[in-house]
Formats: C-alpha cells, structure tokens, sequence
C-alpha cells in the first residue's frame, strides 16, 4: 500500500500521490518519510515549480524535509537554471546542518 504513492509519482501522477497519501491518513497508517520525498522527487525532472507545491502541501502535513528531500529540490532547481533557487535551497541546507551530496554539488557547478 505505502509504495502506491511511489510509483504514481515517478509516473509524474502527482496529485494522484498526493491523494493516495492524504487516504492514507484518513485511514491511520502515517507514510514514511520517504514516501514524501519520493513525490518531491518530480522535481529532480525539472518540475521545480510543481514539486515546490507538492512541499508545501506535504509540510503543512507534517513532513520534515531532509537530505533526500533537499537533493532532489537542488537538482531539479539545477535543471531549470533557477540559480536563486538553488542557493536558497543550499544555504538552508547549511544551516540545518544537513550534509550536501554528490547532486547538490553537481546542481552548484552547473548554475
């Protein structure tokens, strides 16, 4: 059940993941954290905008982004040449503490 969501999201079918998620907890079960990342993920398509909306619904749910999560943002930022976009992201990465991989420093040298 928790890896339907995955698997309308990598298909691009957002809202659709996002639907599933709030069954979900209408139901009781709580997704991992994972699972959310996965419908940020989208981004890492150049979607940025629709994945930046996807957050902002999954976090007024609760969800706390984390490395994953700020990764795939970077990248897909990265894709669309939105350089503001790219530092913000990296900058609150820092000052969560939070370490930068191998995708986010790509997504800085190409910007």
């Amino acid at each position: 059940m928790v890896k339907r969501p995955l698997a309308l999201s990598l298909k691009g079918r957002i809202e659709e993941a996002v639907g599933f998620l709030e069954e979900m907890e209408n139901v009781g079960l709580k997704p991992y954290d994972e699972t959310f990342n996965h419908s940020i993920k989208l981004c890492e398509n150049g979607d940025a905008k629709r994945a930046d909306e996807t957050l902002t619904v999954l976090l007024d749910k609760g969800f706390v982004p984390d490395e994953s999560t700020y990764s795939y943002l970077v990248t897909g930022y990265g894709k669309v040449g939105d350089v503001e976009g790219v530092l913000k992201l990296y900058f609150e990465m820092e000052q969560k503490l939070f370490m930068p991989d191998s995708l986010v420093f790509t997504s800085l040298i190409i910007i």
